[in-house]
Parts: structure tokens; C-alpha cells; sequence
């Protein structure tokens, strides 16, 4: 008996707690109506849940235009999840990714994304360099395409935060 508790609990309650926390996220992304944001998000978490990084999805207004190219956006969301799951690889303890879409009072789409780090010295001036990375060299191309992208769009702002191991990006399309 008391194998096969220990079984249940290892196996069949925490594949329940899992699909659980799958379908409350899934629920979660139905208010975000961009099929193709809505692919990458899915995409980029069942690869970071494979690295053992848990995701954390929040919409909490129903996301049905963005005032900003698709294929742009999905390049950059595609960078910062890429780096969230890189920079989680080096920490032992709770690996997190959290992202959320919400509307303001002036009816502006922000997108944060958060990540644990174990590193907090990262300087921000140097992280959008190209060329510049903390992972090696022939590396760090993807924040200075981050850059260059959102340099043809006044209408929005990136801000980047690195706070007691947290290393947040928010993005602001107006």
C-alpha cells in the first residue's frame, strides 16, 4: 500500500496538478485573440516546461488588435522567451518565466516578462549591444535585433528592469 501511494502521488496526481495548470493557462490565453502571438506563447512554454522553467500566463483583457507589425512583435517575444529559458538554465532553485498582456486606462497593450536570473550585475547599456552576450562568444544578436526592430516604432517603448534576481522586460505599443 504504501508503494502504491507513493505512486500516486509521484505519478498520477502531479501529472493531474500539471494539466491542470495547462488548461488554466490555455483558458487564460483564450482572451488573446492573435493566433500567431498566441502560437509562439504556447510554443515557447512547452520548450521552457521541457527545460523544467515554469510558466506563468496572465491576459486580463481580451487582446484582439496590436498597433505593431505581428512578425515583429513575434520576433521579439520569440528573443525574450529564448533568454528567459537560456538565463534560467544557470539557477537551482525556482525557475520562472512570467508573462502578461493587459490593456491601460489609455488603452495601450503592455506586455511584461518576467524572469528569474542568478545573475543581478547584467548592465543594461550592454545587453542590447550587438555582438554583446553573457553566454560566449559568436553570441549576442538577439537583444541589438530587439533594438533595431522597435527603432522603427515610435508608438512603442521597451523597458528593462533587473531587480533581486528578477530580469523583466515591458513592452508599451500605444
Amino acid at each position: 500500500m504504501i508503494n502504491i501511494k507513493k505512486y500516486f502521488k509521484k505519478y498520477i496526481f502531479s501529472a493531474e496538478e500539471d494539466t491542470l495548470k495547462r488548461n488554466k493557462q490555455l483558458a487564460n490565453l483564450s482572451k488573446l485573440e492573435i493566433t500567431g502571438i498566441k502560437g509562439l506563447i504556447l510554443t515557447k512554454t512547452l520548450q521552457a516546461e521541457k527545460e523544467r522553467v515554469s510558466v506563468n500566463i496572465e491576459v486580463s483583457d481580451i487582446i484582439d488588435e496590436i498597433n505593431m507589425n505581428i512578425i515583429d512583435l513575434a520576433r521579439i517575444l520569440g528573443i525574450f522567451f529564448d533568454n528567459a529559458i537560456e538565463a534560467n538554465k544557470h539557477i537551482d532553485s525556482q525557475k520562472e518565466i512570467d508573462i502578461a498582456f493587459f490593456k491601460n486606462v489609455s488603452h495601450s497593450l503592455i506586455i511584461i516578462i518576467e524572469n528569474t536570473i542568478a545573475d543581478d550585475s547584467i548592465n543594461i547599456e550592454q545587453i542590447f549591444a550587438e555582438g554583446f552576450s553573457t553566454k560566449g562568444i559568436n553570441r549576442g544578436k538577439g537583444l541589438s535585433i530587439v533594438k533595431s526592430i522597435l527603432s522603427s516604432y515610435p508608438n512603442v517603448t521597451l523597458n528593462t528592469n533587473v531587480t533581486k534576481g528578477v530580469f523583466t522586460q515591458i513592452i508599451v505599443i500605444e
